[in-house]
Protein backbone atom coordinates (compact mmCIF):
# COMPACT_ATOMS: atom_id res chain seq x y z
CA UNK A 1 0.00 0.00 0.00
CA UNK A 2 2.84 2.34 0.94
CA UNK A 3 4.57 1.57 -2.36
CA UNK A 4 1.47 2.60 -4.30
CA UNK A 5 1.26 5.87 -2.34
CA UNK A 6 4.90 6.68 -3.06
CA UNK A 7 4.38 5.98 -6.77
CA UNK A 8 1.28 8.18 -6.79
CA UNK A 9 3.19 10.94 -5.00
CA UNK A 10 6.06 10.89 -7.49
CA UNK A 11 3.67 10.90 -10.45
CA UNK A 12 2.07 14.07 -9.07
CA UNK A 13 5.49 15.71 -8.58
CA UNK A 14 6.60 14.64 -12.06
CA UNK A 15 3.61 16.10 -13.87
CA UNK A 16 3.66 19.24 -11.72
CA UNK A 17 7.26 19.84 -12.77
CA UNK A 18 6.37 19.24 -16.41
CA UNK A 19 3.63 21.86 -16.16
CA UNK A 20 5.98 24.28 -14.41
CA UNK A 21 8.74 23.77 -16.98
CA UNK A 22 6.29 24.46 -19.79
CA UNK A 23 5.26 27.83 -18.38
CA UNK A 24 6.47 30.63 -20.63
CA UNK A 25 9.09 32.82 -18.96
CA UNK A 26 10.84 34.51 -21.91
CA UNK A 27 9.12 37.38 -23.71
CA UNK A 28 9.63 40.15 -26.22
CA UNK A 29 7.88 42.72 -24.02
CA UNK A 30 7.21 42.96 -20.30
CA UNK A 31 4.70 45.64 -19.25
CA UNK A 32 4.88 46.40 -15.53
CA UNK A 33 1.65 48.02 -14.32
CA UNK A 34 -2.02 47.20 -14.86
CA UNK A 35 -3.36 50.76 -14.88
CA UNK A 36 -4.45 52.78 -17.92
CA UNK A 37 -0.89 53.45 -19.13
CA UNK A 38 0.00 49.75 -19.12
CA UNK A 39 -3.20 48.86 -20.95
CA UNK A 40 -2.64 51.64 -23.50
CA UNK A 41 0.91 50.39 -24.11
CA UNK A 42 -0.38 46.93 -24.96
CA UNK A 43 -3.01 48.38 -27.29
CA UNK A 44 -0.46 50.46 -29.19
CA UNK A 45 2.06 47.61 -29.38
CA UNK A 46 -0.65 45.40 -30.84
CA UNK A 47 -1.57 48.09 -33.39
CA UNK A 48 2.09 48.11 -34.44
CA UNK A 49 2.11 44.37 -35.06
CA UNK A 50 3.47 42.96 -31.80
CA UNK A 51 2.02 39.50 -31.12
CA UNK A 52 0.06 39.52 -27.85
CA UNK A 53 1.50 36.11 -26.97
CA UNK A 54 4.93 37.76 -26.76
CA UNK A 55 3.80 40.21 -24.05
CA UNK A 56 4.00 39.65 -20.30
CA UNK A 57 1.72 41.95 -18.29
CA UNK A 58 2.50 42.25 -14.59
CA UNK A 59 0.31 43.73 -11.86
CA UNK A 60 -0.86 42.66 -8.38
CA UNK A 61 -4.53 43.47 -9.02
CA UNK A 62 -5.38 44.37 -12.66
CA UNK A 63 -8.04 46.79 -11.42
CA UNK A 64 -7.20 49.84 -13.60
CA UNK A 65 -4.59 51.03 -11.12
CA UNK A 66 -5.17 53.83 -8.62
CA UNK A 67 -7.83 55.24 -10.94
CA UNK A 68 -9.94 52.12 -10.53
CA UNK A 69 -9.20 51.61 -6.84
CA UNK A 70 -9.91 55.12 -5.53
CA UNK A 71 -11.16 57.60 -8.12
CA UNK A 72 -14.32 56.19 -9.64
CA UNK A 73 -16.52 58.73 -7.80
CA UNK A 74 -14.30 61.73 -8.61
CA UNK A 75 -15.71 64.29 -11.07
CA UNK A 76 -13.60 64.04 -14.20
CA UNK A 77 -11.80 66.89 -15.91
CA UNK A 78 -12.18 65.23 -19.32
CA UNK A 79 -15.38 65.46 -21.35
CA UNK A 80 -17.12 62.31 -22.55
CA UNK A 81 -16.05 62.75 -26.18
CA UNK A 82 -12.42 62.24 -25.19
CA UNK A 83 -13.27 59.04 -23.33
CA UNK A 84 -14.95 57.75 -26.50
CA UNK A 85 -11.92 58.82 -28.50
CA UNK A 86 -9.70 56.82 -26.13
CA UNK A 87 -11.75 53.64 -26.66
CA UNK A 88 -11.53 54.13 -30.42
CA UNK A 89 -7.78 54.73 -30.46
CA UNK A 90 -6.70 51.06 -30.58
CA UNK A 91 -7.91 48.12 -32.63
CA UNK A 92 -7.75 45.88 -29.56
CA UNK A 93 -9.97 48.23 -27.53
CA UNK A 94 -12.57 48.39 -30.29
CA UNK A 95 -12.97 44.62 -30.17
CA UNK A 96 -14.67 44.98 -26.78
CA UNK A 97 -18.37 45.82 -26.74
CA UNK A 98 -19.76 45.65 -23.22
CA UNK A 99 -22.67 47.37 -21.55
CA UNK A 100 -20.38 49.96 -19.95
CA UNK A 101 -18.87 50.89 -23.32
CA UNK A 102 -22.29 51.11 -24.93
CA UNK A 103 -23.39 53.41 -22.09
CA UNK A 104 -20.39 55.67 -22.67
CA UNK A 105 -21.59 56.28 -26.23
CA UNK A 106 -25.01 57.45 -24.96
CA UNK A 107 -23.57 60.28 -22.83
CA UNK A 108 -23.57 63.90 -24.09
CA UNK A 109 -20.15 64.39 -25.71
CA UNK A 110 -19.37 67.77 -24.12
CA UNK A 111 -20.42 66.91 -20.57
CA UNK A 112 -18.15 65.88 -17.70
CA UNK A 113 -18.99 62.78 -15.68
CA UNK A 114 -17.59 60.98 -12.68
CA UNK A 115 -14.63 58.83 -13.64
CA UNK A 116 -16.56 55.58 -13.21
CA UNK A 117 -17.90 56.08 -16.74
CA UNK A 118 -14.41 55.35 -18.11
CA UNK A 119 -13.09 53.11 -15.32
CA UNK A 120 -15.60 50.34 -16.01
CA UNK A 121 -14.89 50.28 -19.79
CA UNK A 122 -11.18 50.13 -19.03
CA UNK A 123 -11.81 47.27 -16.61
CA UNK A 124 -13.81 45.44 -19.27
CA UNK A 125 -10.98 45.93 -21.77
CA UNK A 126 -8.46 44.76 -19.17
CA UNK A 127 -10.48 41.59 -18.59
CA UNK A 128 -10.57 41.02 -22.35
CA UNK A 129 -6.83 41.58 -22.83
CA UNK A 130 -5.54 39.58 -19.84
CA UNK A 131 -6.08 36.09 -21.32
CA UNK A 132 -4.65 37.19 -24.69
CA UNK A 133 -1.32 38.18 -23.15
CA UNK A 134 0.70 36.43 -20.47
CA UNK A 135 -0.79 38.12 -17.42
CA UNK A 136 1.13 37.63 -14.18
CA UNK A 137 -0.46 38.54 -10.87
CA UNK A 138 2.34 39.85 -8.70
CA UNK A 139 4.79 42.61 -7.88
CA UNK A 140 8.18 43.19 -9.46
CA UNK A 141 10.95 42.73 -6.88
CA UNK A 142 14.00 43.51 -8.99
CA UNK A 143 15.28 44.23 -12.51
CA UNK A 144 18.66 43.11 -13.80
CA UNK A 145 20.10 43.37 -17.32
CA UNK A 146 22.45 40.59 -18.43
CA UNK A 147 22.84 38.22 -21.38
CA UNK A 148 21.29 40.97 -23.54
CA UNK A 149 17.92 40.69 -21.74
CA UNK A 150 16.11 42.12 -18.78
CA UNK A 151 15.38 39.70 -15.95
CA UNK A 152 12.47 40.51 -13.66
CA UNK A 153 11.97 38.97 -10.25
CA UNK A 154 8.26 38.39 -9.64
CA UNK A 155 6.73 36.23 -6.90
CA UNK A 156 10.09 34.57 -6.22
CA UNK A 157 10.33 33.59 -9.90
CA UNK A 158 12.28 35.11 -12.76
CA UNK A 159 11.04 36.02 -16.22
CA UNK A 160 13.17 37.53 -18.98
CA UNK A 161 12.22 40.00 -21.66
CA UNK A 162 13.94 41.81 -24.48
CA UNK A 163 12.04 45.02 -23.70
CA UNK A 164 10.51 46.36 -20.47
CA UNK A 165 7.97 49.15 -20.07
CA UNK A 166 7.49 50.68 -16.62
CA UNK A 167 3.89 51.88 -16.27
CA UNK A 168 4.15 51.71 -12.51
CA UNK A 169 2.04 54.70 -11.49
CA UNK A 170 2.31 57.29 -8.74
CA UNK A 171 0.99 58.07 -5.28
CA UNK A 172 -0.11 61.38 -3.71
CA UNK A 173 2.65 63.58 -2.32
CA UNK A 174 2.63 64.65 1.31
CA UNK A 175 4.63 67.15 3.37
CA UNK A 176 5.76 67.33 6.97
CA UNK A 177 3.34 69.80 8.57
CA UNK A 178 2.56 69.99 12.28
CA UNK A 179 -0.91 68.48 12.02
CA UNK A 180 -1.20 64.83 12.89
CA UNK A 181 -4.67 64.13 11.51
CA UNK A 182 -4.14 63.83 7.76
CA UNK A 183 -7.00 62.97 5.41
CA UNK A 184 -5.43 60.98 2.52
CA UNK A 185 -5.96 62.57 -0.87
CA UNK A 186 -7.34 59.31 -2.29
CA UNK A 187 -10.20 59.51 0.24
CA UNK A 188 -10.64 63.28 0.16
CA UNK A 189 -11.41 63.20 -3.57
CA UNK A 190 -14.40 60.94 -2.95
CA UNK A 191 -17.20 63.24 -1.76
CA UNK A 192 -19.02 60.57 0.24
CA UNK A 193 -15.89 59.30 1.97
CA UNK A 194 -14.77 62.82 2.80
CA UNK A 195 -18.13 63.70 4.32
CA UNK A 196 -17.79 60.68 6.62
CA UNK A 197 -14.34 61.78 7.78
CA UNK A 198 -15.14 65.32 8.93
CA UNK A 199 -17.23 66.86 11.70
CA UNK A 200 -19.04 70.23 11.84
CA UNK A 201 -16.46 71.61 14.30
CA UNK A 202 -13.41 70.69 12.16
CA UNK A 203 -11.04 73.33 10.85
CA UNK A 204 -9.31 71.81 7.85
CA UNK A 205 -6.18 72.92 6.02
CA UNK A 206 -6.14 72.19 2.28
CA UNK A 207 -2.65 72.44 0.79
CA UNK A 208 -2.61 73.08 -2.96
CA UNK A 209 -4.27 75.28 -5.53
CA UNK A 210 -5.16 73.26 -8.61
CA UNK A 211 -7.85 70.75 -9.62
CA UNK A 212 -7.76 68.38 -6.63
CA UNK A 213 -7.55 71.17 -4.05
CA UNK A 214 -10.50 73.02 -5.59
CA UNK A 215 -12.64 69.87 -5.68
CA UNK A 216 -11.84 69.17 -2.03
CA UNK A 217 -12.76 72.74 -1.02
CA UNK A 218 -16.03 72.31 -2.89
CA UNK A 219 -16.81 69.04 -1.10
CA UNK A 220 -15.87 70.47 2.29
CA UNK A 221 -17.99 73.58 1.75
CA UNK A 222 -20.98 71.30 1.24
CA UNK A 223 -20.48 69.76 4.71
CA UNK A 224 -20.59 73.10 6.57
CA UNK A 225 -17.37 72.40 8.46
CA UNK A 226 -16.31 75.23 10.76
CA UNK A 227 -13.39 76.43 8.64
CA UNK A 228 -11.47 75.63 5.46
CA UNK A 229 -8.00 77.19 5.21
CA UNK A 230 -6.42 76.89 1.76
CA UNK A 231 -2.68 77.41 1.33
CA UNK A 232 -1.73 77.81 -2.35
CA UNK A 233 1.40 78.60 -4.34
CA UNK A 234 -0.16 79.67 -7.63
CA UNK A 235 -3.40 81.50 -8.45
CA UNK A 236 -6.27 79.52 -9.90
CA UNK A 237 -6.06 79.12 -13.67
CA UNK A 238 -8.63 77.75 -16.08
CA UNK A 239 -8.23 75.51 -19.10
CA UNK A 240 -9.40 77.23 -22.28
CA UNK A 241 -10.55 75.28 -25.33
CA UNK A 242 -8.80 76.90 -28.31
CA UNK A 243 -10.43 74.59 -30.85
CA UNK A 244 -7.56 72.37 -31.94
CA UNK A 245 -5.73 72.63 -28.61
CA UNK A 246 -6.30 73.51 -24.94
CA UNK A 247 -4.58 76.41 -23.19
CA UNK A 248 -3.45 75.58 -19.63
CA UNK A 249 -4.21 71.94 -20.29
CA UNK A 250 -2.12 70.44 -17.47
CA UNK A 251 -3.01 72.61 -14.47
CA UNK A 252 -6.01 74.63 -15.63
CA UNK A 253 -9.36 73.82 -14.07
CA UNK A 254 -11.98 71.98 -16.12
CA UNK A 255 -15.44 70.55 -15.61
CA UNK A 256 -17.10 70.70 -12.19
CA UNK A 257 -14.03 72.23 -10.51
CA UNK A 258 -13.87 75.07 -13.05
CA UNK A 259 -17.58 75.88 -12.79
CA UNK A 260 -17.54 75.94 -8.99
CA UNK A 261 -14.35 78.01 -8.81
CA UNK A 262 -15.65 80.64 -11.24
CA UNK A 263 -19.18 80.91 -9.89
CA UNK A 264 -18.65 80.28 -6.17
CA UNK A 265 -15.05 80.40 -4.94
CA UNK A 266 -14.08 83.43 -7.04
CA UNK A 267 -17.65 84.67 -7.44
CA UNK A 268 -19.33 87.62 -5.75
CA UNK A 269 -20.42 85.59 -2.70
CA UNK A 270 -17.72 83.03 -1.83
CA UNK A 271 -18.36 80.64 1.08
CA UNK A 272 -17.83 82.42 4.38
CA UNK A 273 -15.94 79.48 5.89
CA UNK A 274 -13.20 79.38 3.21
CA UNK A 275 -10.01 81.40 3.74
CA UNK A 276 -7.20 81.38 1.20
CA UNK A 277 -3.58 82.36 1.86
CA UNK A 278 -0.38 82.27 -0.11
CA UNK A 279 1.68 79.33 1.13
CA UNK A 280 4.68 80.96 2.80
CA UNK A 281 6.23 80.50 6.22
CA UNK A 282 4.56 83.58 7.72
CA UNK A 283 1.05 82.57 6.70
CA UNK A 284 1.61 79.00 7.84
CA UNK A 285 2.81 80.28 11.21
CA UNK A 286 -0.26 82.50 11.59
CA UNK A 287 -3.05 80.31 10.26
CA UNK A 288 -2.02 76.64 10.22
CA UNK A 289 -2.22 76.38 14.01
CA UNK A 290 -5.99 76.97 13.79
CA UNK A 291 -6.50 73.69 11.93
CA UNK A 292 -6.98 70.23 13.38
CA UNK A 293 -7.03 68.26 10.09
CA UNK A 294 -5.10 68.57 6.85
CA UNK A 295 -5.31 67.41 3.22
CA UNK A 296 -2.36 67.54 0.84
CA UNK A 297 -3.47 68.14 -2.76
CA UNK A 298 -0.03 68.92 -4.17
CA UNK A 299 0.37 66.37 -6.92
CA UNK A 300 1.89 62.92 -7.20
CA UNK A 301 5.25 61.20 -6.94
CA UNK A 302 6.47 57.96 -8.52
CA UNK A 303 5.66 54.70 -6.79
CA UNK A 304 8.83 53.20 -5.41
CA UNK A 305 10.65 50.90 -7.80
CA UNK A 306 13.09 48.15 -6.89
CA UNK A 307 16.76 48.64 -7.69
CA UNK A 308 17.60 48.41 -11.36
CA UNK A 309 20.94 46.77 -12.04
CA UNK A 310 23.12 45.89 -15.01
CA UNK A 311 25.17 42.75 -14.48
CA UNK A 312 24.47 43.23 -10.78
CA UNK A 313 25.72 46.85 -10.68
CA UNK A 314 23.26 49.40 -9.25
CA UNK A 315 22.25 52.28 -11.52
CA UNK A 316 19.98 55.28 -11.17
CA UNK A 317 16.80 55.51 -13.22
CA UNK A 318 16.96 58.46 -15.62
CA UNK A 319 13.93 59.16 -17.79
CA UNK A 320 14.09 60.96 -21.15
CA UNK A 321 10.65 62.54 -21.51
CA UNK A 322 11.09 63.17 -25.25
CA UNK A 323 11.71 59.52 -26.13
CA UNK A 324 10.39 57.59 -23.12
CA UNK A 325 13.77 55.88 -22.80
CA UNK A 326 15.09 54.92 -19.37
CA UNK A 327 17.88 52.59 -20.46
CA UNK A 328 18.74 49.87 -22.96
CA UNK A 329 15.36 48.60 -24.14
CA UNK A 330 13.61 49.84 -20.99
CA UNK A 331 11.00 52.59 -21.21
CA UNK A 332 8.62 54.60 -19.04
CA UNK A 333 5.06 55.81 -19.57
CA UNK A 334 2.09 57.10 -17.59
CA UNK A 335 1.84 59.43 -14.63
CA UNK A 336 5.17 58.22 -13.21
CA UNK A 337 6.93 58.90 -16.52
CA UNK A 338 4.99 61.61 -18.36
CA UNK A 339 6.06 63.17 -21.62
CA UNK A 340 5.82 66.88 -22.30
CA UNK A 341 5.17 69.25 -25.17
CA UNK A 342 5.12 72.95 -25.99
CA UNK A 343 1.69 74.37 -26.76
CA UNK A 344 1.24 76.84 -29.64
CA UNK A 345 2.05 79.81 -27.37
CA UNK A 346 5.18 78.23 -25.95
CA UNK A 347 3.96 76.90 -22.59
CA UNK A 348 5.43 73.57 -21.52
CA UNK A 349 2.65 71.14 -20.68
CA UNK A 350 2.92 67.63 -19.26
CA UNK A 351 1.19 64.77 -21.01
CA UNK A 352 -0.89 63.56 -18.08
CA UNK A 353 -4.40 62.15 -18.34
CA UNK A 354 -5.80 59.21 -20.26
CA UNK A 355 -5.83 60.75 -23.72
CA UNK A 356 -2.42 62.30 -23.13
CA UNK A 357 -1.03 58.85 -22.26
CA UNK A 358 -2.45 57.56 -25.53
CA UNK A 359 -1.05 60.48 -27.51
CA UNK A 360 2.37 59.97 -25.97
CA UNK A 361 2.28 56.19 -26.48
CA UNK A 362 1.39 56.56 -30.15
CA UNK A 363 4.24 59.03 -30.65
CA UNK A 364 7.09 57.17 -28.89
CA UNK A 365 6.31 53.46 -29.06
CA UNK A 366 6.93 53.21 -32.84
CA UNK A 367 10.53 54.23 -32.13
CA UNK A 368 10.78 51.68 -29.32
CA UNK A 369 10.13 48.81 -31.70
CA UNK A 370 11.83 50.28 -34.72
CA UNK A 371 14.34 47.91 -36.34
CA UNK A 372 16.15 50.68 -38.22
CA UNK A 373 19.62 50.98 -36.69
CA UNK A 374 19.68 54.62 -37.70
CA UNK A 375 17.06 55.45 -35.08
CA UNK A 376 19.26 58.24 -33.76
CA UNK A 377 17.00 59.65 -31.07
CA UNK A 378 16.68 56.34 -29.23
CA UNK A 379 20.28 55.29 -29.66
CA UNK A 380 21.63 58.67 -28.58
CA UNK A 381 19.36 58.79 -25.52
CA UNK A 382 20.51 55.32 -24.50
CA UNK A 383 24.17 56.19 -25.06
CA UNK A 384 24.03 59.30 -22.88
CA UNK A 385 22.14 57.62 -20.06
CA UNK A 386 24.35 54.56 -19.83
CA UNK A 387 27.71 55.59 -21.31
CA UNK A 388 29.37 54.87 -17.96
CA UNK A 389 28.27 51.23 -18.31
CA UNK A 390 29.28 50.68 -21.93
CA UNK A 391 31.96 48.26 -20.87
CA UNK A 392 29.31 46.01 -19.32
CA UNK A 393 26.96 45.62 -22.22
CA UNK A 394 26.37 46.53 -25.84
CA UNK A 395 23.70 49.14 -26.61
CA UNK A 396 21.61 48.14 -29.61
CA UNK A 397 19.60 50.48 -31.80
CA UNK A 398 16.05 49.32 -31.46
Amino acid sequence: MKTKLYIYFFIIIFFTNIKSSNEKNDFEWAIVGGGPAGLITIGVLNDLGVDLSQIAWIDPFFNVGRLGEYYQNVPGNTSNKYFVRLIESCKLFKEVNTQSIQYLYTLPPEEFQELKVIVQPLQDITDYVKPKVNSIVGTMDYLDFYDNKWHLGINQKIISSKHVVLATGSKPKTLDYEINDTIPLDYALDRNLLHQMVKPWDKIAVIGGSHSAVLIMKFLSETNVAKIVNFYKNPITYAVDMGSWILNNTYGLKGVAAIWAKEILEGPNPPKNIFRYYNNEENKRLYLKECNKIVFAIGYEKNQLPNMTINGNDIDITFNEETGVIGPRIFGIGIAFPGSYLDPVGNKEQLVGLNSFMKYAQSVIPNWIKKDKNSRAIAEAQRKIFEQFESLFEIYAL
